[in-house]
């Protein structure tokens, strides 16, 4: 059920959403949990059967021999309580989750968790009559949210390659449209990957009106893992042997691969970009023909597909050319007309041309970020560090990098790749990962980041 909010709710849920970015950048913690409970359960008939009556629309009982076959309880504070009966022995078995509720811009902690749990039983034996005596309580589904704000919209095909590169999966879909920033991948070995825009959820469920929030936008990257998958993970789904250390240790692995991942779509690019450069050059004898058939296929590619051919200008910077299509002498010289001709795209179709966008780039950044947000976690905890102290959120600072910028580095990086012959990409995607500055609580913008020199 949607809660209507009026004009003073709105204006304080904007200023919470600043106050959850209050001393960083981002931050990791458990969104939607489900567990299942065996153990005794009691019934007081009586007050089950007013509380129904109470909570109509939130409630449902069934029955069966004069049984309780299945009993549903929903609660916005807390999530969800289903109770059903197994047919193989006819024992009755709960069903938890637990949600945040309402804007759901935090994230829990696992203590945080555990103690909403108790609540939400304690409130469902006192209002509703229902008490459950654990014996064991075992994870169904656990969601594991990274939630960052940024200065402005990131570029849907960096959120796709992002997307891509931490969930192994080149299937990605977007649900219902662009406009509202959902991106998801298939599933894959017992994992659910999705990623939207915070803020455009929050604006379509009218928790905060269009006109607020206009200088920041908040993401949320989301990993749910399925009972098979924690069991394989954790070794177990029992809720008292998976530690927050546990849970740290397995994002940052995640994102760590996730890194290995980016480097070899980098590096699929690459080997694409060749290939329809060669392909373009069977087409158009002249060199400068042949080039504007290859962008002309570039520009229409990322129009159909979250897997464009050239991820960004700096591919350009790392193609090996051959010679049946230009000269060992003109290597350096082909490389930078290729760049100076998407510069001139660039300057034409503006924002709507994403390799000035640099998504390689960006999201390295934000894989940096996680990384960061796991040390952050080991010595804070997981959650939201929320601060009501009103000062500006912080923010990952995404600025359009500029013709001069992204020429004197991508011209840099050419020079470098023939005076010294680097053209690994795990070693270039190494070394600036290492350089990178930590942004959990201070943001950088400096190009100077991506040079390889």
């Amino acid at each position: 059920m949607t809660k209507k909010y009026n004009e003073k709710d709105l204006i304080n849920n904007e200023q919470h959403i600043y106050d959850c970015f209050s001393n960083t950048t981002a931050f990791l913690g458990l969104d939607r949990v489900e567990v299942s409970i065996k153990g005794e359960i009691k019934f007081d008939a009586t007050k089950l059967q007013i509380f129904s009556k109470k909570n109509k629309k939130l409630t449902v009982i069934k029955y069966i021999d004069s049984r309780y076959e299945y009993i549903r309880i929903n609660n916005s504070t807390f999530g969800l309580l289903e109770i059903k009966l197994n047919p193989y022995d006819n024992s009755l078995v709960s069903h938890v989750q637990i949600n945040h509720g309402g804007l759901n811009f935090e994230t829990n902690s696992l203590s945080s968790f555990k103690e909403k749990l108790h609540n939400f039983l304690n409130f469902v034996e006192c209002n509703a009559g229902i008490t459950i005596y654990p014996s064991s309580i075992e994870y169904r589904e656990l969601e594991l949210a990274f939630t960052f704000a940024t200065n402005r919209q990131i570029h849907i095909q960096t959120r796709a390659l992002l997307l891509r590169s931490l969930s192994n999966n080149v299937n990605i879909t977007i649900i219902n449209d662009e406009n509202q920033g959902i991106l998801k991948a298939g599933k894959y070995k017992n994992e659910k990957h999705i990623f939207y825009d915070k803020i455009k959820k929050a604006k379509r469920k009218k928790q905060i009106p269009e006109e607020l929030c206009h200088d920041i936008d908040v993401y949320r990257y989301e990993i749910t893992l399925n009972k098979q998958k924690i069991n394989y993970l954790f070794s177990s789904t029992n809720i008292n042997s998976i530690d927050e250390t546990d849970i740290i240790n397995y994002f940052k692995g995640k994102v760590q691969k996730g890194i290995e991942n980016l480097t070899k779509q980098i590096n699929i690019s690459i080997k694409k970009t060749q290939k329809a450069l060669e392909e373009a050059r069977t087409i158009q004898r002249h060199p400068y023909n042949a080039t504007n058939t290859f962008f002309a296929r570039l520009i229409n590619d990322p129009l159909n597909s979250f897997q464009p051919m050239t991820l960004d200008e700096e591919i350009f910077c790392y193609l090996k050319l051959k010679q049946n299509f230009v000269s060992a002498s003109n290597i350096a010289r082909t490389k930078k007309r290729l760049i100076e001709h998407s510069f001139k795209h660039s300057r034409g179709f503006g924002e709507n041309y994403f390799l000035s966008e640099m998504i390689t780039w960006q999201t390295l950044r934000i894989l940096k970020l996680m990384l960061d947000s796991t040390d952050f976690c080991k010595t804070y905890g997981l959650g939201c560090q929320l601060s009501k102290n009103n000062s500006k959120p912080k923010c990952l600072v995404f600025n359009n990098y500029t013709e001069e910028e992204r020429g004197t580095i991508l011209y840099q990086n050419i020079k470098s790749f023939k005076k010294n012959k680097i053209m690994d990409i795990h070693e270039i995607i190494s070394k600036r990962l290492a350089n990178l500055p930590t942004e959990i609580e201070n943001s950088n913008h400096d190009v100077k980041y991506f040079s390889v020199v």
